[in-house]
């Protein structure tokens, strides 16, 4: 019997350690966190006398891209010194439970950070036009992301679950946290501009638009239908400033009762690493390099985005028809960056934010 592959979100082809070599781009948005997660940690009640500094990464990935600031962060901790520099056999253990659960026991973590990862919903509303008769997912009508979304309920349905996911996600990180505790996210949003990843006004495609295009293209052509093309979706949403702020400055909100406050927010543009490497390059009209440049860029956003595009396919079709659908759709997507190096790239807007829980 062939085994067909089985494909799961952020898996990568090569196995261990993919995603982080690949997602360079988030390796720059953490590092751009580092001194803000210095300065929370700095503020943290801790003697050192006697007790434990518990420090939790919140979905961390394979690790690749928080490795570097886990090291640095456990190096500053007050001394006496950490248990992970003073005693080699000891070892470190990841946990499967989704930051939407909470993941610690109350009051047991002193330093928290998440690096561009609460974005993603934990489910999509039930289409309005398909109540009550059936069960299924709020699909985007005219794209795959919630930013090209042209009807005004779908884009509530997102604004709503975004915000319930937000406060959620927040409550448990307060009774997560200790008196005196600290957290920082990095979290992809939408700026005052209206700017957010893969959509910024220093790169001439959309991102997610040059995708919407090309899905349209297979169903214009009859690859796809219809329907396939609008259960495409991808679950993020990037929120606002006013829309981060909102559960930790409103006094009625859960999360501001359980003592979580807002020390700072920020909203700054990241770079794309692709974009800039080869803008730094000097090498237009190489036609071998900017080939491998198209890969490594498109490498980035297949890592993700090849899930997204299967799971839109019929079941109907075999797990070979529907891979070589999709394997053709990000070869045309290399072609179109190997052709046009420079009007391509994914910059981040992400929004920093540095948050208490009251002793």
């Amino acid at each position: 019997m062939e085994l067909h592959h089985v494909y799961y979100p952020n898996e990568g082809p090569v196995g261990a350690r993919y995603y982080g070599k690949t997602m360079l781009g988030c390796l720059e948005i953490t590092k751009q966190a580092t001194q803000l997660c210095l300065d929370a940690i700095d503020a943290v009640p801790f003697s050192g006398r006697g007790s434990c500094f518990r420090i939790a990464d919140f979905g961390a990935a394979d690790g690749g891209n928080s490795m570097a600031l886990v090291k640095l962060l456990i190096g500053v901790i007050p001394k006496p010194e950490s248990y992970l520099i003073a005693h080699p056999d000891v070892r470190v253990f990841a946990s499967g439970t989704s930051f939407y659960k909470q993941c610690f026991s109350n009051n047991s973590i002193q330093f928290g950070f998440c690096m561009s990862g609460m974005f993603v919903l934990s489910r999509l509303y039930l289409s309005m036009s398909a109540l009550p008769f059936i069960s299924r997912p709020c699909n985007i009508t005219d794209g795959l992301h919630s930013t090209e979304i042209t009807v005004a309920e779908e884009r509530e349905m997102f604004k709503r679950q975004a915000a319930e996911d937000w406060e959620n996600i927040l409550v448990h990180r307060a009774r997560e946290l200790q008196p005196g505790a600290r957290l920082v996210i990095a979290n992809y949003a939408a700026d005052a501009d209206n700017q957010s990843m893969g959509r910024t006004k220093r790169i001439k495609h959309n991102m997610f638009k040059h995708m919407t295009d090309k899905c349209r293209t297979l169903m214009d052509e009859g690859i796809i239908t219809k329907k396939e093309f609008q259960n495409m979706n991808v679950k993020t949403y990037f929120r606002t400033e006013k829309e981060l702020e909102k559960p930790l400055i409103n006094a009625d909100s859960p999360v501001y009762k359980l003592g979580l406050r807002l020390e700072s927010i920020e909203i700054k543009l990241v770079n794309c690493y692709f974009y800039d490497r080869w803008l730094a390059s000097g090498i237009d009209g190489n036609a071998a390099a900017a080939r491998a440049h198209a890969q490594s860029y498109v490498r980035s956003i297949h890592i993700w985005g090849r899930n997204v595009l299967l799971q839109g396919l019929s079941d109907i079709r075999t797990p070979h028809e529907k891979a070589k659908i999709v394997d053709a759709f990000f070869q045309s997507y290399e072609d179109d960056v190997a052709k046009h190096p420079r009007d391509h790239g994914k910059d981040y807007v992400i929004a920093y934010l540095h948050i208490k829980k009251l002793e």
